[in-house]
């Protein structure tokens, strides 16, 4: 019982007793007992809440300390580890810092495994979920064969016979180009509703200023695109028109693998653009301007005769303005323009290798390289019997002129070994000993310094490096 409790029910029992005393005298003593209790009931829960407030105060400020003291330890902790390691936590900041950027990058930027907009031009009647979707490579694409990147991989001492011998099997051609696959589907189209035309643009210019148009039939959904440049960015267009005149239509864009450019001409062999290749100025060699390979018209070779389809290809892919024959009379002795009256024919008779350093070789080489700086010649294809020899010497030059590096030079000329397997640098030993002889710190001084000896201008010289590297 408390003190209360207690004090209450005295008062009570006292009550009970004295009930039958006088109203007036009860009356008095129960309000003095009332006001009794209550003061000393004030008084008591006063003293017993000033002294429970005290405690608290007490015990909170310990309760403060020992906070304060453990934080304090914690601090000093803490301190002493940073100061010991500040070096790795300064690197694992940045580090930090980087991975957070990179999330941020990777977080905004646009997937490459889907078109991100490739939306309708128009809506057809009574359907809006109508999407043409692209699918296209997210790396870049590579245009040669394996056993062309086998031979630009491997060391330059090694045989190029031996490395591409595992390659050679079942007639399988290796001087060949690839192309670049596209794809696209088309969802949502109503029912009954027919395609009646699909055409596909194919662009380095991302406004479709000139591109390369492909109409396909039926149902068909892909392309296989030849004849692209290396190491290049395209765009693809796709347009769907419809029966009933609406139309949609979508875009994307890709890469080509920087690498030699082999091209697949019907009918032709060894054929490549002497494009791409880079020079000791940092300058690449423009592409689309010189092509070299076989002859043409089978006047040596029976089966090195230009097709209907390979002829289409180079004069209207390629573009091909002027034969540049560098055959003798012998070899072309029917005297007939296979690639047609609208290409001019050009002929300059040449030696190969080290033979062309005679005098009496001279001229012919001067009246090659005189072609060769006419703006107006271009595009160019430049051809001998195989491709290989004549051919391999005059290219040699050429990009020796404009700055390519002995090393690349060796790779370009012996890649003629993917169509002809006897071509290899040994062939080239003696010719460069005799063009190592002329004045020079290198050989694009030694080869400029040639090609003055036999007559090529340095208007002419000017103009092939305009020409080729810009």
């Amino acid at each position: 019982m408390t003190h209360n409790d207690l004090h209450e029910s005295v008062t009570e029992n006292s009550t009970e007793e004295m009930a039958s005393a006088a109203p007036a005298k009860a009356a008095e003593e129960h309000r003095h007992s009332h006001h009794s209790e209550h003061s000393h009931h004030s008084e008591h829960s006063h003293h017993h809440s000033h002294h429970h407030s005290n405690g608290s105060r007490k015990h909170s400020s310990k309760k403060e300390k020992r906070k304060r003291a453990r934080f304090q330890k914690t601090w000093r902790r803490v301190k002493s580890f940073i100061k010991k390691n500040r070096v790795q936590l300064f690197f694992f900041s940045l580090f930090l810092i980087t991975l957070i950027i990179l999330l941020i990058i990777l977080i905004q930027k646009p997937s490459q495994t889907t078109l991100p907009d490739s939306s309708p031009d128009h809506s057809l009647p009574d359907e809006g979920e109508v999407r043409l979707t692209l699918s296209y490579p997210t790396k870049d694409v590579p245009l040669i064969t394996d056993a062309a990147q086998t031979y630009l991989d491997s060391d330059l001492r090694d045989n190029v016979g031996d490395v591409l011998a595992p390659f050679r099997k079942d007639n399988v051609r290796l001087d060949v180009g690839l192309p670049v696959s596209l794809s696209f589907d088309l969802d949502g189209v109503p029912e009954g509703q027919l395609i009646d035309s699909i055409k596909v643009e194919v662009d380095e210019d991302p406004a479709f200023s000139a591109p390369r148009v492909f109409y396909l039939g039926g149902e068909k959904r892909s392309l296989d695109v030849y004849y692209l440049k290396t190491g290049t960015q395209y765009y693809y267009r796709v347009t769907m028109v419809f029966s009933d005149g609406n139309s949609v239509s979508g875009s994307a864009s890709f890469c080509t693998e920087n690498s030699p450019r082999i091209l697949s001409i019907d009918g032709l062999y060894n054929v490549r653009d002497i494009g791409g290749w880079k020079t000791s100025s940092g300058k690449v060699i423009r592409q689309g301007l010189l092509f070299r390979g076989s002859e043409v018209d089978g006047a040596v070779e029976e089966n090195y005769s230009v097709t209907d389809n390979g002829l289409f290809n180079a004069l209207t892919v390629l573009g091909i303005r002027t034969d540049l024959d560098l055959r003798s009379e012998e070899d072309h002795r029917d005297h007939v323009d296979a690639l047609g009256a609208n290409v001019t024919h050009k002929y300059s008779g040449v030696n190969s290798y080290e033979n062309v350093f005679k005098p009496e070789e001279a001229e012919a080489m001067r009246a090659v390289f005189s072609d060769l700086a006419k703006p107006e010649n271009y595009p160019i294809y430049l051809h001998c019997t195989y491709g290989a020899d004549r051919t391999g010497t005059v290219c040699f030059l050429l990009e020796a002129l404009l700055g390519v590096e002995k090393d690349d030079l060796i790779r370009d000329y012996e890649l003629t070994a993917l169509a002809h397997p006897a071509t290899e640098a040994e062939n080239l030993v003696f010719f460069l000993e005799t063009l190592n002889a002329f004045p020079g710190n290198n050989l694009k001084e030694k080869t400029e310094n040639y090609l003055r000896s036999i007559g090529v201008t340095d208007a002419e010289i000017s103009s092939l490096r305009e020409i080729y590297l810009g």
